[in-house]
């Protein structure tokens, strides 16, 4: 009996590291206090059995085909960006979209973008790196 019990407590130990491991990491953006959509683009993750590349629309696209809505803020606000779990040495790179071009690589400093000072709707794209691969997410903002 207590043989059979240690063996399901490794299986389940197993399946649990398994789902773990093969689990994309998340990202949770804010400004003034509010959660902003986003939308996970182009990602290249190794599994525990496998390995997936997708290569999805351009930033630009995928908020529409999406349907991710923008969010309110004002000229200038803190964007909150917060990855679990964090991307290698907790860096990761930001870029704003303009059409379906990557124009202008945003002011990152540390977890924290800097919305633009002038009047207009935004496209960010944020891509960043793992031990077992690379992901980015977009969103798109609207400045007040």
């Amino acid at each position: 009996m207590v043989k059979k019990f240690i063996i399901l407590l490794v299986i389940v130990f197993l399946v649990v590291i398994i789902i773990k491991v093969n689990r994309i990491p998340s990202i949770e953006v804010t400004s003034e206090g509010n959660k902003v959509s986003t939308v996970r683009g182009s990602y290249c993750w190794k599994g525990f059995l496998n390995s997936k590349c997708e290569d999805l629309l351009s930033p630009y696209l995928l908020v529409d085909e999406e349907n991710i809505e923008s969010i309110s803020i004002n000229q200038g606000s803190k964007i909150n960006v917060n990855f679990t779990p964090s991307p290698i040495d907790g860096k990761y790179e930001a870029y704003i979209w303009q059409g379906n071009e990557k124009t202008v690589k945003a002011n990152l400093k540390e977890d924290i973008l800097e919305a633009p000072t002038q009047k207009g709707t935004y496209i960010y794209e944020i891509s960043a790196d793992w031990k077992r691969g690379q992901v980015s997410y977009a969103f798109i903002i609207e400045v007040n």
